[in-house]
């Protein structure tokens, strides 16, 4: 997976980091795996923000877009069959195009490594998985415009914080049919203070908490095995502070529909993509809000 108020003459919205930025909780937890075994997963993920929004209702405004472009790597060793543990490693693009009527299309740009996450996860009754994980404030968070401005917080590489996460997963197969499986993902990241904000302030990202359902299944095509999938992520982020005071214009829960389909290269080789579409959005404030996601990813099994 996903702040301050933009300045624009005469208007002001909020750019809504709560939906851009590295989409870090989103794509922990690599899948169930043997003993002994390495994973490694390099993903690419794209996030359009074109829709600007007042709480619940659509507004009809396509002077402001938003696009971030994340390079995710991450890499997993399974310890024994309860303990595994996981690295996540985002390089991340960052692009706002503000176009007002009557004035200069203004664009702004930043890209670098961002926060990195570990997480540790203990796997019990076969089907389930918990986790702990600490975000550490490895990205940039000083970025400048190419006038020497201070960007803020929702336009850095990283969030210049440390953050908590706690993560959870599922996953079942039915009787009736072996192939056909569903999944829950549970991840809650409680976010740290940044208090070298714009050199002075204290910044703190709301706390995030998502829910992930779906289900999965796997056929046979031209004796190639395909696994289309289709699920539901609910999110919700709480606002933003800054020097003790709640940000306009941050926070807000969405609802998605997250259709999907993995190919099955080799036994040990997955080649995975997903789609986010919003179905529903409830914003705090006027923001911009994720028109749709698409992330792609391979994923390399091991066996040590």
């Amino acid at each position: 997976m996903m702040a301050l108020i933009c300045v624009v003459p005469h208007l002001s919205f909020g750019q809504s980091c709560c939906s851009g930025g590295a989409p870090l909780s989103g794509n922990l937890g690599l899948p169930f795996a043997d003993e002994k075994q390495l994973q490694f997963s390099i993903s690419y993920d794209l996030n359009k923000l074109n829709t600007l929004k007042n709480g619940t209702e659509t507004l009809d405004d396509n002077t402001r877009t938003r696009s971030t472009y994340t390079a995710l790597f991450q890499a997993g060793y399974n310890l024994n069959e309860h303990w595994s543990f996981e690295v996540l490693l985002p390089y991340v693009k960052q692009e706002r195009i503000v176009s007002p009527v009557g004035f200069n299309t203004t664009i702004e740009s930043t890209n670098g490594i961002g926060d990195i996450v570990l997480l540790s996860k203990y796997r019990f009754l076969n089907h389930y998985q918990v986790g702990i994980g600490v975000k550490f404030p490895t990205g940039s968070s000083d970025e400048t415009t190419k006038r020497g401005i201070l960007l803020n917080a929702d336009m850095q590489p990283g969030s210049g914080a440390m953050d908590a996460i706690a993560f959870f997963s599922s996953e079942h197969n039915f009787k009736v049919r072996s192939s056909l499986s569903i999944y829950t993902t549970l991840t809650f990241r409680y976010t740290g203070e940044n208090s070298s904000y714009l050199i002075d302030q204290t910044y703190k990202f709301g706390n995030e908490s998502q829910i992930q359902v779906g289900v999965a299944d796997q056929f046979l095509f031209f004796n190639q095995v395909l696994s289309p999938s289709l699920g539901f992520k609910y999110r919700r982020v709480s606002e933003d502070v800054n020097d003790g005071f709640d940000v306009p214009s941050t926070g807000g829960k969405w609802l998605f529909i997250r259709p999907g389909l993995s190919y099955l290269v080799t036994p040990n080789i997955h080649l995975m993509s997903t789609i986010d579409l919003p179905i529903y959005a409830n914003l705090e404030g006027t923001q911009i809000t994720p028109t749709f996601r698409w992330n792609t990813a391979l994923l390399i099994n091991l066996k040590l």
